[in-house]
């Protein structure tokens, strides 16, 4: 027999992947505007690094907010896992294709993104549905 209430089940999980790989296309669409704009304004490399530490954590809010809507409970639970399942995609990206290694400001957003995305779980938890 199925258990019906298990903490975190197949449902659950997917629901968290799908937000989260919204949240790191977002990341991406923001990076790619925010280079675009770096190069057109020529922004220091000082701004450039907050534009990316901020569209890290707008996608780790977006991807917890989508993750607890979708789920609809335990939004500070489903907020930290999608968050930290965002950071484990951030890391694969930097070290596959960038080939870049884990630094301090790296660590740093990575807390940002779980701090945001658990942010996030409870902002969509508690968000009313408009009908």
């Amino acid at each position: 027999m199925k258990e019906k209430n298990s903490l975190i089940n197949l449902k659950c999980i997917k629901y968290m992947l799908i937000s989260s790989i919204i949240g790191l296309s977002i990341s991406i669409l923001i990076a790619f505007l925010s280079a675009i704009l770096v190069v057109k304004f020529n922004i220091p490399n000082y701004l450039a690094s907050i534009i990316s530490t901020i569209s890290l954590a707008i996608s780790g809010l977006i991807s917890g907010i989508l993750s607890s809507r979708f789920i609809k409970s335990k939004g500070i639970l489903f907020g930290f896992i999608t968050g930290i399942i965002l950071s484990i995609y951030i890391i694969l990206v930097s070290l596959l294709i960038f080939k870049s290694g884990i630094t301090m400001l790296g660590i740093s957003r990575l807390f940002i993104i779980i701090i945001c995305s658990t942010i996030g779980g409870i902002l969509g938890v508690n968000l009313k549905q408009k009908i």
